[in-house]
């Protein structure tokens, strides 16, 4: 028997105690596979961090008597590249994307706030919203324009789980869609001088304006297009409670279809919205799987990938930047092992104790309840702050804290001070000197899955004793004039780090954007000697040197990087901090493990309820 299990991160993996039965539909599947002599059980998702955290030798009795495995991917893990055409994260989300789409919402929280009851009543839409939805008019009129008439045309909402709000929202987008019909029958056939006295049409010119001006057609050919494009425009929910159907059948829908659908959990996994163009996503989950199976903007945009624009604040779009980084790691994992040519279960904690998937853990285990113990390697890795508070009295302390080290280190006389091109360096620290430093640290409770300084603290007294000592850069840029950093400078010259654009600022969290991460990759090069650079600059041949390849230099030691960013008016000034540990990141034998556990109060402070259901109206 073959069975395949599609979105097999989902239903299928067991979530329950091991002192329970497993869950109803994990124990089915194992009970089919226990029936035939032979059978194979393949798994296919796009977000495989369930999977890998399956415990590969926990069996169960099955109800012929015999014990059967868990359905941890013991033989294989393929990971299947996608062609030229698919739009995944890695070109909207990483520094190395190419597709520029990505809108920032700032304006929400006062008419739509990310956390809302289910009795909440939204009364206008935020501009921001009316943006996106003016965006779907125009990226469709430039679509017919370029001659792809008789096709689907989405745009997608996800700005609620409560079925109430969702009803809510889809009436006032009416309205919306309702009036901009309204303004084009009546104004859009004039000239465009006449036409643009209306504030409708004028507001549709100032959207092709900002987001479309270069996609190839004057804005008189535009508003020439914009009845046909805004009149077969319905808006529908989908949830559990709608009579809407989202139905893309070439029988009821011959010459394509144009909606704007709203909607949470049901627009969450394995749904295809056909011709998706504009994306509205005003979602707090934060798990890997869950956040990326809401992102149903990722798939084939033939012929209008320029076209599509995704509305989100900027700090989910910090998190689906860190994830997609974080999941390609991983697919660098999978194809190591197979160049190997073993199996997940020989490559073993490589692939079970991935650290990017240390949230994926806790979504599984926090429905029963229980502890979350986490076993990651921090080898050859650079964990770097992403995330800041705006509270006043946090920031002022982590300044100061940079202030004292920065002291602290130019009266110690075992370290050796040098200046360079990123900034000033240490070299001879003491690990005391890191574990204080990050032990002190203010960070936003949001970095506590990639940056829990427990972690760090724990890793570093892990390889005490294969490094003598530690190197520290304080990061500048080189001095416009002479004021001195810090008051504890002592000479030390330079500019901080300006972030006034990169950066985004919302609901006390201080988030770095895309291709704005905290550090730079050249960061790495820090303490590394000149001949060691040259040699690896030549064995690259001119390409670009992975930072990797910087921290797998035999000898090399860890590496605590200061940044001081100038920020947005009023928040001004903050410290940051990263850290560069020594050592391959890809090897398969990870014998330096940290582990630390989260339990379930901790986790509801810090990040409130990560429930993915639809919620209706209960009597």
């Amino acid at each position: 028997m073959l069975l395949i299990d599609d979105e097999a991160d989902h239903a299928s993996v067991n979530t329950n105690k091991e002192d329970k039965d497993p869950t109803a539909i994990n124990r089915a599947i194992r009970n089919v596979l226990s029936i035939f002599d032979r059978s194979v059980f393949i798994g296919y998702t796009a977000t495989p961090f369930a999977n890998i955290f399956i415990d590969p030798e926990n069996e169960d009795e099955m109800k012929n008597g015999e014990l059967y495995k868990d359905l941890f991917p013991r033989d294989f893990i393929l990971s299947l590249d996608p062609p030229s055409n698919y739009v995944g994260p890695q070109r909207i989300f990483t520094t190395n994307g190419d597709l520029d789409c990505v809108k920032e919402i700032n304006d929400n929280e006062d008419l739509l706030p990310i956390k809302h009851k289910i009795d909440f009543n939204p009364e206008i839409l935020p501009n921001s919203l009316n943006k996106a939805i003016a965006c779907f008019v125009i990226a469709k009129a430039i679509r017919l324009l370029r001659g792809q008439q008789n096709k689907h045309y989405t745009m997608m909402v996800n700005a609620s789980r409560f079925t109430r709000v969702q009803e809510r929202l889809k009436g006032l987008i009416n309205e919306q869609i309702k009036q901009l019909r309204q303004a084009v029958g009546n104004y859009a056939s004039l000239n465009t001088v006449n036409a643009l006295r209306n504030p409708e049409i004028s507001q549709l010119h100032e959207t092709w304006n900002s987001e479309y001006q270069d996609a190839g057609f004057t804005w008189p050919e535009v508003q020439s297009m914009l009845k046909p494009s805004i009149d077969p425009m319905v808006v529908i929910t989908v949830n559990s409670r709608s009579q809407d159907s989202l139905d893309y059948s070439s029988t009821n829908y011959p010459n394509g279809r144009s909606v704007i659908v709203v909607g949470g959990l049901g627009l969450s996994r394995g749904l295809t919205l056909e011709g998706l163009l504009v994306s509205y996503f005003l979602r707090n989950s934060i798990m890997y799987d869950t956040l990326m199976q809401m992102g149903r903007w990722f798939g084939y945009r033939d012929g209008f990938a320029d076209l599509c624009r995704i509305f989100m604040t900027g700090q989910a779009e910090a998190w689906y930047t860190h994830i997609s980084e974080a999941t390609e790691e991983l697919r660098e994992d999978f194809r190591a092992m197979e160049k190997l040519k073993l199996t997940p279960l020989e490559f073993g904690l490589r692939v079970k104790s991935h650290p990017t998937a240390l949230i994926v853990t806790a979504r599984n285990k926090m429905r029963s309840g229980s502890t979350v113990p986490h076993k990651i390697s921090l080898s050859g890795r650079l964990i770097e702050t992403i995330a800041l508070t705006t509270e006043s009295e946090a920031k002022a302390q982590n300044i100061e804290l940079v202030n004292q080290i920065v002291s602290a280190l130019q009266e110690d006389t075992a370290t050796t001070y040098s200046r360079t091109n990123l900034g000033h360096e240490w070299d001879g620290v003491s690990f005391d000197y890191l574990i204080s430093f990050i032990e002190k640290f203010v960070n936003h409770p949001q970095s506590f899955y990639t940056f829990y300084w427990r972690a760090l603290v724990d890793y570093l007294e892990l390889i005490k004793g294969e490094h003598e000592n530690c190197i520290v850069l304080l990061k500048t840029l080189v001095p416009r004039n002479q004021d001195p950093l810090l008051p504890a400078g002592k000479g030390l010259y330079g500019r901080k780090q300006n972030r006034e654009k990169t950066v985004s600022i919302d609901d006390g969290i201080i988030s770095f954007r895309k291709n704005s991460r905290v550090g730079e990759r050249k960061d790495d090069e820090a303490g590394i000697p000149t001949e060691t650079l040259l040699a690896l600059k030549k064995e690259y041949k001119g390409k670009s040197i992975s930072p990797r390849a910087y921290r797998n230099i035999p000898g090399r030691k860890p590496l605590l990087i200061l940044h001081l960013l100038d920020l947005p008016s009023p928040h001004k000034f903050a410290a940051a901090y990263g850290i560069s540990f020594p050592g391959s990141s890809t090897s398969r034998r990870l014998e330096k493990l940290v582990e630390y556990v989260v339990n379930v109060p901790y986790w509801k402070n810090n990040y409130g309820d990560t429930s993915d259901e639809d919620e209706e109206e209960t009597v």
